[in-house]
């Protein structure tokens, strides 16, 4: 987006629920906990369907321009069909592991990887047939700052869950003893393999809950949705209301995971926090050119 200013709104809202999170955290994870909540189930597997329909989008304008011999050299063709094809497939695996939760639907391995390829799949198709539609300047610079940005963002939050190990709301309810919680900045490294399987917990991802890997890939949609008016010109200045709109998103994708006890506030404010500010920046490095 042009005006820098418009992230204001939503990073003040953001900052202001971290803060909150970080000081009633229990409190409100007690007053709203909702075991039985269907929509937070089907949200805890379909949460990451429109992130899968812009991976997907993406990989399909990449085999498209294969087929349209966008690149005259070979090995150029031969990576993008490889990129194409083996980030379809690992997609499909990465989206599908989703439903293998059981704050979702639980099932085995192969059925979620056929949900996966679903997902993506769609989205596949609709890139490869509206590429021709497309502005096609930069378009390469501009999906490597999308993909860089948010792999980043998936790196991290998968390293600041193993430094600040978390126990899930869901699982202070199974044991019954509330003195278990901690707030997300006191570190609690008896939160191991050793504890969850004395406590007969799920998972080790019982001890992951700081932050929210759902929530970020929700930003994440608002990210990547954000640059539909930069490839599509007929949107061209409509920035703004794209990012609010998977901005949207991301708050109900946060009240979702709150409801089962999958995440406290401050892990889905916090992912927020940091996708925030890495997408700010992201953005001025394609204002200003830098990639």
């Amino acid at each position: 987006m042009k005006n820098r200013y418009l992230f204001i709104p939503a990073g003040v809202v953001v900052l202001t629920l971290l803060i909150v999170g970080s000081l009633c955290d229990l409190t409100i994870a007690r007053g709203i906990y909702w075991a039985d909540n269907g929509f937070s189930h089907f949200m805890a597997g379909f949460a990451m369907l429109p992130l899968a329909e812009c991976s997907g989008f993406i990989l399909g304008t990449l085999f498209k321009m294969v087929t349209n011999h966008e690149y005259k050299k070979k090995w150029q063709n031969i990576l993008l069909t490889v990129i194409s094809f083996a980030a379809l497939i690992g997609g499909g695996f990465f989206f599908g592991t989703h439903f293998t939760s059981y704050h979702a639907y639980n099932l085995s391995k192969w059925y979620a990887i056929i949900f996966g390829a679903i997902m993506i799949v769609p989205g596949y198709i609709a890139g490869y047939f509206l590429y021709d539609k497309m502005d096609h300047k930069n378009l390469i610079k501009t999906y490597i700052l999308i993909g860089v940005s948010i792999l980043f963002m998936v790196a991290f939050i998968e390293v600041t869950k193993i430094i600040f190990p978390r126990l899930r709301y869901t699982s202070i309810v199974k044991i019954g003893d509330d003195s278990l919680f901690r707030p997300w900045y006191l570190t609690d490294f008896s939160l191991n393999k050793e504890f969850v399987k004395a406590h007969d917990l799920v998972d080790n991802e019982e001890i992951k809950s700081f932050p929210s890997g759902h929530s970020q890939a929700a930003f994440a949609t608002a990210f990547a949705v954000m640059f539909i008016p930069k490839l599509f010109p007929k949107f061209k200045g409509k920035e703004v209301y794209f990012f609010y709109g998977g901005f949207v998103y991301f708050l109900i994708i946060a009240l979702s995971r709150m409801l089962i006890g999958a995440h406290y506030l401050s892990d889905t404010m916090f992912a927020g926090t940091i996708a925030l500010l890495v997408y700010f920046i992201s953005n001025e490095i394609y204002l200003r050119k830098i990639l």
